[in-house]
């Protein structure tokens, strides 16, 4: 099992301290794009796993971009700290790259 993918499935823990109020964020780093909002880390690692066994060009794999034929996707997990407004980040970290050719996990 390669090291992102021990990540995924729960090897590292959040940085945000027990009690404290945190939502879970993938973006897609390439497009600038929020894919998907979660209350708990494990809600959005299971929605990154599904990610990673969907085709490259089917949603929400598939780029908005015009190039999307030759274009992928570059999953980050980013946690913010929602205790106040606007939220603070915590955390980003390169989770998944999908790609025509390629599943990579970090």
């Amino acid at each position: 099992m390669n090291v992102g993918l021990a990540r995924v499935l729960g090897a590292e823990r959040s940085p945000v301290k027990e009690g404290r109020p945190s939502m879970f964020v993938i973006e897609d780093e390439l497009h600038a794009e929020q894919i998907g909002t979660y209350s708990q880390r494990e809600e959005a690692m299971a929605a990154l796993l599904r990610f990673a066994t969907l085709p490259w060009d089917e949603r929400p794999n598939a780029a908005p971009c015009r190039s999307w034929r030759s274009c992928g996707r570059s999953y980050e997990l980013v946690e913010y700290d929602t205790t106040d407004m606007p939220w603070r980040e915590v955390s980003r970290e390169a989770m998944l790259e999908i790609s025509k050719g390629d599943v990579r996990w970090h």
